[in-house]
């Protein structure tokens, strides 16, 4: 939170909080924390591979799978995208 404190502009922060809420199963904040990256840098590919995660844990598949394909575009180097989606 100080990260964020300090650089509110700053993507990368938000995107740390929600991988956090993400392994607290706080996926609501999470996906809060991702959607505040994502206006921040839209280029983060790991931003939308993180809310894809809280998404599918909420049972949101659709909008998980949106958010698996915008990662795999932005970064196909990402080890974590599930296969064939």
């Amino acid at each position: 939170m100080k990260a964020i404190r300090l650089e509110p502009d700053v993507a990368q922060p938000y995107k740390n909080m929600g991988l956090v809420k993400n392994a607290l199963e706080e996926y609501d904040e999470a996906i809060e924390y991702f959607d505040k990256a994502i206006d921040l840098n839209p280029e983060l590919a790991e931003a939308y591979l993180g809310r894809a995660e809280a998404k599918e844990a909420l049972g949101d598949n659709e909008g998980a799978e949106s958010d698996y394909k915008k990662a795999e575009e932005l970064d196909p180097e990402l080890n974590d995208i599930p296969a064939g989606e």
